[in-house]
């Protein structure tokens, strides 16, 4: 059978908001029951006898009838020794404490007593109560009586070997009671149920349709103490069909009746009606909402609202399956929904002096966990108005990490925290006070106090940011100088993010460059999350000084240090002079010469030389080099020779002089407004004019 459990509001239903129920689970403490409980009572000490056709209670051998305390532990004060050898149907409690059985079994604790017995409070035979040979069939319908004495209904036609009409009552020392419906025939069809009001009339249930051979209102009747029938009692036609399982009184004197019927005196009920005293159908409790399937038993508490409990048939959405609360008028009361669900019918069911309920049947589980034939039911809040306390071990992590988070908080019993990512009710990814979470991107979980019996908490959440906030780290400190002749290129540093990835800095400009000077690049990483940082490199750019020097020794490269030097005849097409590879090329012979000279992987090649005899024609001022041009507060100059410096303004006004001892220096100029200079070399009584920009 599919269960059905319905949560918050029914559709086309109205509800009330009262408390909802859960299973305590702390109850009963045990294993339960290894076997179906059919009846429950509980005693003005809230201790709870149980019946049924077990074996075991919370794993410790007891047959057929047990007492526990409030807490569910079983109560070693009542003992039954080996107890009923058989299944007991119905347990009835008298005011002294005394306790009747009624059932299918021959022995009770080894002692013949078929099918009914009566114990002491201790849980002994009362040995008082005879029964001689018993019943010879099964007991259903029982009612104790305060004197000691029971009235019966079941499938037996005889007792003690007599013949017997029903319902058949029996007096506090085993005696069948003959002065009880004398000279009457009883009833015909099944007694299901019997309970006795306050004023000491008996009303009988079942699928009786006569009494003492006439046609009575079809389903039940009430009978005077004597036996005979209560025709101030009248149900019309009563059932169409059907019968009455269970039947309880109010303490107004109202009659509550349920089962497998779906009409009552012509009227279209639905399986649990009210009856005033009278037996007149109390048409103020309506029942309006319709399903199918038998109600098993029914409790009626001490708030005034009905517990029927039912194997229904339900429309979905409007019916649970196993438990339904109703108010005194019949409307469907909020339901628990997966707090009770269950996997089969509570048989029977008692209130405790706290509110909560003891239920026990045939069903293996409950509320979502194992509770072999036994439970408690216990009141739990509305809701919880109670925001959470949010935390986590960490609010930034990186990809593939793991957090904890935290929730804390007061919660009402039968709540719990429940985690959602995309809002409140959205996607749950898990429960409970503590969540271990990877997410694979930043995350924003939301948390709120949840039961299945009530409405949800306050939403509160937390923010985890997957990624990196911190700028990466450069492998290196401090990037090196480069200094490099002809050109230079650069390779791209690294640095390290917060989450361990390697990143490759990105220039500013070229990292390449051919032409000398001094240059400065900076490096910039940056990671997947936009966090960056940046380091400056410097790159110097220099030139292979290609000036040649005429020297009485021949033809001097003023360069000396360079790696390789190659001679060359400029008249034969730059063709290289063998065996000319130092920086002096000895006692030329009269024509055109340069030299190649080679530093690292750069090679430049001087101006050609004219030699004629044994003189050198001078070239030298091909050889100087300024730089750099414009510029704007200092100037290198490159010349082998001393050179007398002058530089003049264009109105021919002197703004800077210098003597230069030769060789490469760095010259540092007087601040000068932005404009063209012209410089003015003097060598070996020769000047040389350039221009200057400063900017």
């Amino acid at each position: 059978m599919k269960l059905f459990v319905m949560v918050g509001v029914c559709l086309g239903i109205i509800t009330a908001q009262a408390q909802q129920l859960q299973f305590d689970p702390s109850f009963p403490g045990g294993t339960g029951s290894s076997g179906t409980v059919f009846s429950v009572q509980v005693q003005p000490d809230d201790h709870v006898l149980l019946a049924g056709d077990f074996t075991t209670f919370n794993g410790q051998a007891n047959r057929s009838v047990v007492r526990i305390l409030p807490s569910g532990q079983r109560d070693t004060s009542f003992q039954t020794g080996t107890g009923a050898d058989g299944r007991v149907n119905n347990l009835r409690l008298l005011p002294d404490g005394r306790v009747f059985l009624g059932g299918i079994f021959n022995n009770f604790n080894g002692t013949p007593s078929k099918n009914l017995v009566r114990l002491l409070p201790n849980g002994a035979r009362d040995t008082a109560f005879n029964v001689g040979t018993g019943l010879s069939n099964e007991v259903l319908g029982m009612e104790g009586f305060a004197d000691g004495s029971v009235l019966l209904g079941g499938f037996f036609g005889q007792y003690k070997g007599v013949p017997t009409t029903q319902p058949l009552k029996i007096l506090p020392n085993g005696a069948r009671d003959t002065t009880f419906n004398l000279g009457g025939t009883g009833t015909s069809g099944l007694i299901e149920v019997i309970r006795q009001q306050p004023d000491g009339k008996i009303l009988v249930a079942g699928t009786i349709t006569q009494y003492n051979g006439q046609a009575v209102g079809r389903g039940v009747i009430r009978l005077l103490p004597n036996g005979q029938r209560d025709t101030t009692f009248n149900t019309g036609i009563g059932l169409a069909s059907g019968a009455f399982r269970a039947m309880e009184l109010q303490g107004d004197g109202k009659i509550i009746l349920a089962g497998n019927f779906s009409s009552f005196n012509g009227r279209a009920v639905q399986r649990l009606i009210r009856l005033h005293p009278t037996g007149v159908l109390d048409t103020t409790f309506l029942v309006s909402t319709p399903f199918t399937g038998t109600m098993v038993s029914i409790l009626v508490r001490k708030n005034g609202n009905i517990m029927a409990f039912a194997n229904y048939s339900a429309v979905v959405g409007q019916l649970p399956y196993a438990i339904a609360e109703f108010s005194p008028t019949g409307l469907l009361l909020t339901q628990p929904g997966v707090c009770v669900e269950m996997n089969s019918v509570p048989q029977g069911s008692a209130e405790l002096s706290d509110s909560s309920i003891v239920i026990a049947g045939g069903f293996t589980v409950a509320g979502g966990a194992n509770r072999p034939r036994i439970g408690k039911l216990i009141n739990v809040g509305g809701s919880s108005a109670a925001a959470p306390s949010l935390s986590a071990s960490v609010l930034q992590l990186c990809q593939g990490a793991s957090v904890n988070l935290f929730a804390a908080g007061m919660l009402s019993a039968g709540r719990q925290w429940v985690w959602y990512a995309g809002g409140c009710g959205l996607n749950a990814v898990g429960f409970g006070s503590a969540l271990l979470q990877t997410p694979q991107q930043t995350t924003t979980y939301f948390v709120r106090s949840e039961g299945a019996c009530s409405s949800a908490g306050i939403c509160d959440s937390i923010t985890i940011v997957v990624g990196d906030t911190s700028p990466p780290v450069p492998l290196q400190a401090n990037l090196p100088n480069l200094q490099a002749f002809c050109s230079a290129s650069l390779s791209a540093p690294t640095a390290l993010s917060s989450c361990g990835v390697l990143i490759s800095g990105v220039s500013n400009g070229p990292t390449t460059f051919t032409s000398p000077g001094n240059y400065q690049v900076q490096w910039t990483y940056t990671d997947a999350f936009g966090n960056n940082s940046s380091q400056l490199q410097q790159v110097q750019v220099d030139s292979i000084d290609t000036g040649v020097s005429s020297m009485s020794a021949g033809l001097q490269a003023r360069d000396n240090s360079a790696d390789a030097y190659q001679w060359l005849d400029c008249m034969l097409g730059m063709a290289p002079v063998a065996g000319a590879t130092a920086s002096l090329y000895p006692n030329p012979a009269a024509g055109q010469w340069a030299v190649a000279i080679t530093r690292g992987q750069c090679t430049d090649t001087s101006a050609c030389l004219v030699v004629t005899g044994s003189s050198v024609e001078g070239s030298a001022w091909q050889a100087l080099k300024l730089y750099p041009n414009p510029s704007r507060e200092a100037v290198t100059l490159d010349f082998a020779f001393p050179l007398q410096l002058q530089l003049h303004d264009l109105q021919g006004r002197l703004v800077f002089e210098q003597q230069s001892a030769g060789g490469k220096q760095n010259l540092l100029l007087p601040a000068l407004k932005p404009g063209v200079y012209v410089w003015t070399f003097t060598y070996n009584n020769q000047r040389k004019h350039q221009r200057q920009l400063i900017y």
